[in-house]
């Protein structure tokens, strides 16, 4: 449950981001961890790389078999990355 937890909220975050500009994104300034999965039909694949160059100190990971909710579709993968970036 904490894993599904965490990676929730960070699932949440990418989402809240996406209603910012590319500007807005450039002002964040903490670490920041992108997860993505790789068979994204809902908002594709191209932006995924979009993020990461607009965000400063970000790090973006494909969560490999996994459509828009990672944290749903593999959940220990999403959890482990998570872990690993904190």
């Amino acid at each position: 449950d904490n894993y599904i937890s965490i990676a929730y909220y960070h699932v949440i975050f990418l989402a809240f981001a996406l209603a910012f500009k590319p500007k807005q994104l450039e002002e964040i300034n903490q670490e920041t961890l992108i997860l993505w999965g790789d068979q994204d039909k809902i908002l594709g694949i191209k932006d995924a790389p979009k993020f990461a160059r607009a965000i400063p100190h970000s790090k973006l990971i494909w969560i490999k078999d996994s459509g828009h909710v990672p944290h749903l579709e593999q959940p220990q993968i999403t959890a482990t990355e998570i872990l690993d970036f904190s």
